[in-house]
């Protein structure tokens, strides 16, 4: 109905108008959408301004539109289903269930229903532990929103009053990290690199241990007396811990032969045995085990006893591994925990042990990709990181522990105490757009094809986010040519191409140009004996296309064409309007 309205008023006051007018101006009414033609001054303005009121009620009708004022457009949220109820214990409690993601891995999840808590604030506290953000704005803008509605598609409504989401490394929970590292000749000089990862490997999980929350040890192995010499217990990792941990490193030593199986089942049975001494309170969560295991070729001295050794897949060794060690689960028992319904009992915590592979084929290795490929495919929790080189090996040691790092990685979400219902927070924000550009441009007439203009141009742009990450808006630009004083002023609607400010996009115009004379035909003599001159403003179109850059930098040809009149005089006795075109070319750049 809106869209109807809006041309229904531009075919009244614009080209019903135009079309009024007499031949010469009905000739040139439009030319690539835009209204080209001459008038008289009165005339031009009275038109422009029709022109001006249907652009501004065009952008006043999409600005609500465009806006981003509804959650329900988000890509990255978590949203539930908030109530208080009372417990057995007679005192009130704060639950959230029905709970749904989008763009937003909750790691211990999917949740069904969880419990708050009173903040300091007096707002009720919601915890998502392990929490995997994918959103490019990170937790920069988080909101918060409530349903307006019960029935029907839901309406969201933002509230600012409420204390926004935190984003906040836990410290209640106990995560254990076993590095198992290849130490077998084969490396060769590389093995001073491996020693180098594994200890920047320490330095970043560091960051997430400020009070010893991740326990970590290290096996190294080639032979198996030697893996069994080569092993750093595991212990809570402290500032003054790490320096011991990475001194014991260096202090790794080289043998031939790579008992990798074997160690792998060593560290599987200090993990249990660690799982089984831990005292944790009833603020901690156990976190689980994950065991980082590094090798550059294939296990050539685990023996199990009674067995014959096996190459590849029939290795009995590599099947007890795969059956068994990679397929552990660590139980952790927390004595008399309060519920959600005001009872206490005990609760069981069940985490698997998780196997990260790091594998560089080593020269050494004599066995086919595929064989290759699905022992170690079968060691691993998921996909195994097959890697090329050493640089690539400290890089993925360095990702692994950022990995490890996010699973502490916690967010605490604020209600407010009274409101129940469905509830939303959001982790994206579209943004809008506001640059100014500058560059060169050039013009020529068909009065004198033979002749180029050269001026300068500027243009101020402004972008509005929509809901599905382009933005609208609108510039204005001008042009002017130093030595001919001809000016032009352009004006019209500007569109930024989808999620342009994450990675860039196409930057599209469309306007009116509008061309003030100046001294370029003021008594230019041609060849027929005739002077030149003009004194009427010209109208035309502007277009704009172009890219902008995640940075807002962006870059665009703009062209503009259009029609204007000139008058001649012979013999003192003037002729005209003669109606002549221009074209003009601008390129420019901003920001």
């Amino acid at each position: 109905m809106a869209w109807a309205l809006l041309v229904v008023s531009w075919e009244k006051w614009v080209v019903q108008d135009l079309k009024s007018s007499n031949g010469s101006e009905k000739c040139h009414a439009f030319l690539m959408f835009s209204i080209i033609g001459t008038y008289d001054d009165n005339k031009l303005k009275i038109k422009m301004k029709k022109i001006l009121l249907a652009i501004l009620c065009t952008i006043f009708y999409l600005f609500p539109q465009i806006t981003w004022s509804q959650a329900e457009y988000s890509n990255y949220y978590i949203e539930g289903d908030y109530s208080m109820h009372k417990g057995q214990d007679g005192e009130l409690y704060y639950t959230l269930t029905n709970i749904d993601t989008k763009g937003i891995t909750l790691g211990t999840g999917p949740y069904q229903s969880l419990t708050g808590r009173i903040g300091e604030d007096e707002s009720v506290v919601f915890t998502f532990d392990t929490i995997v953000n994918n959103s490019p704005d990170g937790y920069k803008h988080i909101r918060f929103w409530k349903a307006k509605n019960n029935d029907g598609p839901i309406r969201w409504q933002v509230d600012s009053e409420v204390k926004k989401a935190e984003s906040k490394k836990r410290t209640d929970m106990v995560k254990i990290v076993l590095l198992v590292l290849d130490c077998s000749n084969s490396l060769g000089s590389d093995f001073s690199e491996l020693k180098k990862s594994a200890k920047e490997f320490i330095d970043i999980l560091l960051n997430s241990s400020e009070f010893g929350n991740i326990r970590i040890g290290v096996i190294g192995f080639s032979n198996v007396s030697n893996t069994d010499n080569n092993v750093i217990p595991i212990q809570s990792l402290t500032s003054n811990s790490a320096k011991s941990i990475k001194e014991s490193i260096d202090k790794l030593s080289q043998h031939n032969n790579t008992a990798m199986y074997y160690a792998m089942d060593k560290g599987e049975r200090m993990v249990e045995e660690y799982v089984k001494g831990l005292d944790l309170g009833d603020d901690q969560q156990f976190g689980g085990a994950i065991m980082v295991t590094f090798t550059d070729g294939f296990d050539n001295h685990s023996l199990m006893e009674g067995r014959i050794y096996r190459k590849g897949l029939q290795n009995p060794y590599f099947q007890y591994v795969r059956d068994t060690v990679i397929r552990k689960n660590y139980s952790y028992t927390h004595k008399n925990v309060r519920q959600a319904d005001g009872s206490r009992r005990d609760i069981v915590e069940e985490q698997p042990l998780e196997s990260l592979m790091l594998v560089m084929k080593g020269n050494d290795v004599s066995e086919d990709d595929k064989t290759y490929q699905q022992v170690f495919n079968s060691l691993a929790t998921d996909k195994p990181y097959y890697l090329k080189n050493f640089a690539e090996v400290r890089r993925k040691f360095s990702e692994v522990a950022e990995l490890i790092v996010n699973s502490f990685q916690v967010l605490e979400c604020y209600v407010p105490r009274a409101h129940e219902g469905r509830i939303r927070w959001t982790f994206d924000k579209p943004h809008g757009f506001l640059g100014v550009s500058f560059g060169p441009y050039t013009e020529i007439s068909t009065l004198d094809n033979s002749h180029y203009d050269f001026g300068g141009t500027f243009s101020l742009d402004i972008g509005f986010p929509t809901k599905n990450y382009r933005a609208i808006g609108a510039f204005i630009s001008g042009k002017i040519q130093p030595e001919s004083n001809i000016k032009h002023f352009s004006f019209g609607m500007l569109y930024l191409g989808r999620k342009y400010h994450y990675r860039g996009g196409l930057l599209l115009g469309l306007g009116a140009d509008i061309r003030f004379p100046g001294d370029r035909y003021n008594n230019v003599y041609t060849q027929n004996n005739q002077y030149w001159y003009e004194d009427e403003v010209g109208l035309g179109l502007a277009l704009r296309i172009g890219f902008i850059s995640k940075r807002s930098i962006n870059g665009y040809i703009d062209l503009s064409m259009g029609s204007y009149s000139v008058y001649s005089y012979s013999y003192y006795k003037a002729k005209g309007p003669y109606h002549q075109m221009y074209y003009s070319l601008g390129i420019c750049l901003g920001i």
